[in-house]
């Protein structure tokens, strides 16, 4: 006789008999945990931990794993392990405790992904290093945080006028350290030098002799006494030396 052939075939009769078993028994003598139960636990921890404004925050496919648990019956308590490095945005994670009666009998750990979206300022089309930007170069729109590397902007007020370091892509968020200052005096302008203290102002022509931001220092010639100086950038046709 085949006798494993015949437990082969028994062995769904035997899983659903004590399946049948369990669920007997559990509907007496122990208390299923789901989903259901764990999401206010999840949502209320998120809340009280979390760097962000509770009513910004969007939580999509939540999930327990395992999916569902029974414990014994009785007083029934949570507590939550919260992650040591999170920043609450992404993929966040808690591991559950589940208490009955004060005593630890399963853990659960439960998993979402956490949102906020903001209003961000992106690239209109594809532009090259060095592009002074105007407004119509960028487009305001709804982005995910967690998707976004680094600090990004919203203000195109601190944007417009700025130049480019590198070049970027059309819908590439705007960051910080993407921008710099535009170049407004290049090699070989002819500038005027201001030399001035509390008592006397010299002015005298000099020739930019470095690519050079407002507000920057370059190196510029006195076009009569041949002498190069450090001078900071006032204007297109203006330096001034720093005493």
């Amino acid at each position: 006789m085949n006798y494993k052939k015949i437990l082969t075939l028994l062995f769904p009769f035997f899983l659903m008999v004590f399946w049948s078993t369990l669920a007997i028994g559990s509907e007496r003598n122990v208390r299923q945990i789901t989903l259901k139960d764990l999401r206010p636990v999840f949502m209320k921890t998120l809340f009280r931990l979390s760097p962000w404004p509770s009513k910004e925050l969007e939580v999509s496919t939540l999930q327990a794993y395992p999916s569902r648990v029974w414990v014994p019956e009785g007083k029934v308590s949570f507590h939550v392990e919260p992650p040591s490095n999170s920043s609450f945005l992404g993929r966040v994670s808690f591991l559950v405790e589940i208490k009955v009666n004060g005593r630890i009998t399963r853990s659960v750990r439960v998993c979402g992904r956490v949102e906020i979206y903001k209003q961000v300022l992106s690239f209109a089309l594809p532009l090259k290093r060095g592009h002074v930007i105007r407004k119509d170069d960028l487009v305001s729109t709804r982005r995910a945080l967690s998707r976004l590397g680094g600090q990004v902007m919203s203000d195109a007020g601190k944007v417009v006028g700025k130049a480019l370091k590198r070049s970027v892509r059309a819908g590439q968020a705007v960051t910080p350290g993407m921008l710099e200052p535009p170049i407004i005096v290049k090699k070989g302008d002819r500038v005027t030098i201001i030399a001035q203290d509390s008592s006397l102002l010299v002015t005298v022509p000099g020739e930019v002799k470095q690519d050079g931001a407002r507000g920057g220092f370059v190196r510029v010639r006195n076009v009569m006494s041949h002498r190069e100086v450090v001078a900071r950038v006032l204007d297109s046709k203006t330096v001034k030396v720093i005493f």
